[in-house]
């Protein structure tokens, strides 16, 4: 009976600290100047020049990195291993995140718990951290705040938003409570919480949702396209795909319908040409609206490189021309975009199922993940 009181008290006691520490963070606004850098000052947006061309691969159940010829670089001594971005790619080891440079020396520690949702990428020389939360059991008692930090993995932004974005053009959406707005890489709050759903900045527009409508801003938050759209996609060669009642088209950033609402759905541009889906096949339009490649795919990639990865009828994914043939023959279970010359696949391994791996412009496999 005496542990079980003492059991008792001590979680009245919990309760009771949670409820206060709840009711401060309800009191404190995420508006707040809470820059951890000088806001006076302006805010450098640090960006390696160089290529992030360098690919986590899975080798015997760790992680490390290969080049663009399948060359082991980073030998794979990681327990997970992400994407290089801006010259510094997030890698778990004993259950903590820290940041590797291309030469494998960990440039930031491993020290950060890994919270699933958050994007580990570094975007404007910034990437997102959270608060530490009250944790029992594998249980968070209370919700994370997002922040950020720089590349020498100092933090410039105190955590206190619910969520965010990452950079782009030099600011970030973050959430206060159910509103958001816009931060600087200095955190100041330029564009004040109001909106009810942000997307990124793209070519200096942002999409912006205030109840069941979207419309645009520019980098003054000024509505440069009026609320009036159901669905938007962001900015992309000039053009923004827009859907109203059902239906898809283009706008270009003054808000005139260049391209005419016909579509069942409509991708951004890459170079020249955008997804869209007509009798639920997707073919490729230009910037025009002509139909360069006729609708005939399951699934459409993006052009990069001069090359996009699409499923084509048999569900299998090949990779297409400009013109729409099939230069790699339907083969993987999905084709990711080119970078550098090379494309992330899932390949076929006979009788062992299938397995992550990269492809170079010729289709030759030059990584398959080893398990």
């Amino acid at each position: 009976m005496r542990y079980l009181l003492r059991f008792l008290v001590a979680f009245v006691m919990l309760v009771l600290g949670v409820a206060v520490y709840l009711s401060w963070m309800s009191r404190r606004s995420c508006t707040d100047q809470t820059s951890l850098i000088n806001s006076d000052s302006r805010a450098v947006i640090e960006q390696t020049q160089e290529p992030d061309n360098l690919y986590p691969v899975h080798q015997n159940w760790r992680y490390g990195y290969v080049d663009s010829n399948g060359k082991i670089i980073i030998q794979p001594q990681f327990d997970y291993a992400d994407d290089f971005s801006e010259g510094l790619a997030a890698v778990k080891l004993e259950g903590k995140i820290g940041y590797t440079d291309r030469t494998g020396r960990m440039a930031i520690p491993p020290q950060f718990e890994d919270v699933g949702f958050l994007n580990k990428e570094f975007h404007n020389g910034r990437v997102q951290v959270f608060s530490k939360s009250l944790q029992i059991g594998g249980y968070y008692l209370l919700p994370h705040k997002v922040g950020f930090m720089d590349k020498f993995g100092k933090p410039v932004i105190e955590p206190q938003y619910d969520a965010a974005l990452n950079y782009a053009e030099g600011f970030a959406g973050v959430a206060c409570g159910t509103k958001w707005g816009f931060i600087d890489t200095a955190g100041n709050m330029v564009i004040k919480p109001e909106y009810d759903e942000v997307e990124s900045f793209s070519e200096g527009m942002a999409a912006v949702r205030k109840g069941d409508k979207w419309g645009f801003i520019n980098y003054s938050g000024q509505l440069s396209i009026p609320y009036q759209f159901d669905l938007v996609r962001e900015f992309s060669e000039g053009l923004a795909a827009v859907e109203v009642a059902g239906q898809w088209g283009y706008i270009d950033q003054t808000g005139k319908l260049v391209i005419e609402y016909q579509y069942e759905f409509a991708h951004p541009f890459s170079e020249g040409l955008a997804a869209v889906q007509l009798n639920e096949k997707y073919g490729y339009i230009n910037r025009s609206g002509s139909l360069v490649i006729s609708p005939q795919y399951q699934s459409p990639g993006e052009f990069t490189e001069g090359l996009a990865g699409v499923q084509a009828s048999n569900f299998e994914w090949g990779v297409i021309d400009t013109t729409g043939t099939f230069v790699i023959s339907p083969q993987f279970g999905i084709v990711l975009p080119f970078s550098n010359g090379i494309a992330s696949v899932e390949a076929r391994r006979e009788g062992r199922g299938s397995a992550s791996g990269y492809i170079n412009k010729q289709g030759k496999i030059i990584w398959i993940d080893q398990y």
